[in-house]
């Protein structure tokens, strides 16, 4: 169980909440380790301001690289992923509902490509592991954007985890594991196809899979070492 506080010296988890309410993105919130209160009242770390939320709603724990959710006996619960939870880990991408706010879990952006205008941009994001130990090199891949404001640009997935999208209108995320690549829709309205098809959940890609996300087209390409 995570304790209040981080030990001496520890170096807290690049983790990070993105808070939305009526579809509109209001702000980012940085998750240290330890726990995080959740609720109403002013003395909590996240405060969300809104007679549907329990004036101590819930609490999120971080310890090394695992991320949990308790609701602490609200009167209108906490949802993740559409379902109500007592206490749950948490996973990258989940959204959770505490009222009318639909929080995201994602990692913070260490770099971003710089993009003109409101369309999405690309934005690689790091994580570093400490318990799964190092991903074997048998695999490189990058991403080719075909379509959209950086279109003819390789994305190299040299990242554990590589976020594409910009929070409020769209967000993915590359998860380079063991076994290979996935591919899960984080957030946003429009949905997200791989070879013309919807996704749901988490799914696993192989070299020439093609991508759409809003206005950006991308193509998996996987080469053995």
């Amino acid at each position: 169980m995570a304790r209040s506080t981080a030990p001496e010296g520890a170096t807290a988890m690049p983790y990070k909440l993105i808070i939305s309410k009526d579809d509109r993105v209001l702000k980012e919130h940085l998750l240290p380790a330890g726990q995080t209160l959740v609720g109403r009242r002013p003395h909590n770390d996240l405060v969300l301001e809104d007679p549907t939320v329990s004036g101590k709603h819930a609490i999120i724990r971080v310890q090394d690289d695992e991320v949990e959710i308790e609701d602490l006996g609200s009167t209108n619960g906490t949802y993740v992923n559409g379902d109500p939870i007592a206490r749950q880990e948490l996973q990258l991408g989940d959204r959770m509902v505490i009222g009318p706010y639909r929080i995201s879990l994602q990692l913070q952006i260490q770099d971003a490509w710089a993009n003109a205008g409101s369309a999405p941009s690309v934005m690689p994001t790091y994580f570093q592991e400490t318990s799964r130990g190092v991903l074997g090199q048998q695999q490189t891949a990058f991403i080719e954007i075909t379509a959209g404001p950086n279109a003819g640009r390789h994305l190299p997935l040299t990242k554990v985890v590589t976020t594409i999208g910009t929070p409020g209108v769209g967000v993915i995320s590359l998860t380079h594991r063991l076994d290979g690549f996935l591919l899960a829709k984080v957030e946003g309205e429009d949905p997200v196809t791989l070879n013309g098809q919807p996704i749901e959940g988490s799914v696993k890609l192989k070299d020439g899979d093609k991508i759409q996300m809003a206005s950006i087209g991308m193509v998996f390409r996987l080469e053995q070492a």
